[in-house]
């Protein structure tokens, strides 16, 4: 008789633990709560695990205590599923048995939240209550020292707060509002280097000749540069204030943000200046050849977009040749003289003999006249001057 050797397979069991401690990701915003209370149930230490089954004991009864002991290990193992009438029950309960680590790790959540909601929400605030058109420097000072006093004047409700109280807020803000205003004083200062590069130009440019628009990034208004005064129209210079209370119990962790946000501030500030086509050699090569071609003796337009720091330059050029603009101001007094011959013709020859029906057209037709008289003189007056000024 042989006998057959009994074959033993031997199995390495990994315990997959499903509810085991991850780390909350501070990076975003979005907590996935009935998952982390369920993860503070499984690695509950021994005590707290003791006072949660008494208390479960007391609301569904032995029994079902019984059945929660039993399937304990399976469920926190992933194993098996734990059911929806299970899970209500833990998660109604849990949040009474958190340990002081849970708790603060929830807080920390809540308060780097807070910091990026506050940066995140007032920068979509600025651009949506923004004007969309701005009529002088001024206009643009002034939305700047606005925006400062809303971030000056920022506040949160405590309330709406499950875990900071009022000094975590105080901290929460002071934060907040040293990055808002580094963010507003390097936007300001971009626009500020747009515009005393661009301002100088058009010292040497006839308003005739010319249209110009300025497009902000940060505040997504749009401002008329044709207006201004080339020498005393600069920014005047913004003072901010910035102080920061970093020292908090999070202090790692605010630092790291903060120095997250500064970093890519300066990185964009940085690749602002790189893509930046607003400077004295690309206008000089937009006016120079302008310049060229205006010696045609065509009628010439240029339309170019420069991309500045903080925003962009649309930029338009137009040049009228002379004979063009003699034969404008000949077709103009001819207009002119027409009409004037013809309100001559009318009080001379026809008022006399239609006295009463002309009376009565005259005055729905008088200040259409006037108006058009009017037009026509500050056309001529304008070419008169485009004339004047040819070839300065």
């Amino acid at each position: 008789m042989k006998w057959k050797k009994r074959k033993y397979r031997y199995f390495k069991i990994d315990e997959k633990f499903y509810y085991s401690e991850k780390n909350i990701d501070f990076t975003l915003e979005y907590l996935d709560y009935n998952h982390f209370l369920l993860q503070q149930f499984f690695k509950a230490n021994q005590d707290n695990l003791e006072y949660f089954f008494e208390d479960y004991k007391d609301i569904y009864g032995g029994r079902a205590l019984g059945y929660l002991k039993s399937k304990y290990s399976e469920w926190s193992n992933g194993n098996f599923h734990l059911t929806e009438v299970m899970k209500k029950r833990i998660l109604d309960l849990m949040p009474y048995f958190l340990s002081d680590e849970a708790l603060s790790k929830l807080k920390l959540h809540e308060f780097m939240v807070a910091m990026k909601r506050i940066v995140k929400t007032n920068e979509i605030i600025n651009k949506k209550k923004s004007p969309n058109n701005l009529g002088s420097i001024e206009d643009v000072y002034d939305l700047f020292i606005k925006s400062l006093r809303n971030i000056n004047n920022l506040t949160l409700n405590v309330d709406d707060y499950k875990y900071l109280d009022q000094q975590d807020i105080k901290k929460t803000i002071s934060i907040s509002t040293y990055i808002l205003k580094n963010k507003l004083l390097t936007s300001y200062l971009e626009i500020n280097r747009d515009f005393s590069t661009f301002l100088p130009f058009t010292k040497f440019l006839d308003p005739q000749n010319y249209n110009c628009s300025y497009v902000s990034k940060y505040f997504d208004f749009e401002i008329n540069l044709k207006k201004f005064e080339w020498l005393s129209e600069f920014l005047p210079p913004l003072s901010i204030n910035l102080d920061v209370d970093g020292d908090n119990q999070f202090k790692m962790y605010s630092d790291k943000y903060l120095a997250y946000e500064l970093v890519d501030l300066n990185k964009n500030s940085l690749q602002n200046i790189v893509d930046s086509f607003l400077n004295v050699a690309e206008l000089d090569s937009c006016f120079s050849k302008f310049k060229s071609l205006s010696k045609s003796g065509n009628e010439i337009k240029i339309s170019s977009s420069f991309k500045g720091q903080g925003g962009i330059l649309n930029l338009a050029l137009f040049h009228t040749p002379l004979k063009k603009l003699i034969n404008t101001l000949l077709y103009l007094i001819i207009q002119i003289m027409i009409i004037l011959i013809c309100v001559m013709y009318l009080v001379i020859y026809l008022i006399p003999e239609y006295y009463q029906l002309l009376i009565l057209l005259s005055l729905f037709g008088f200040f259409a006249l006037l108006e058009l008289i009017n037009e026509k003189i500050i056309s001529l007056i304008l070419i008169f001057k485009k004339i004047k000024n040819y070839g300065k």
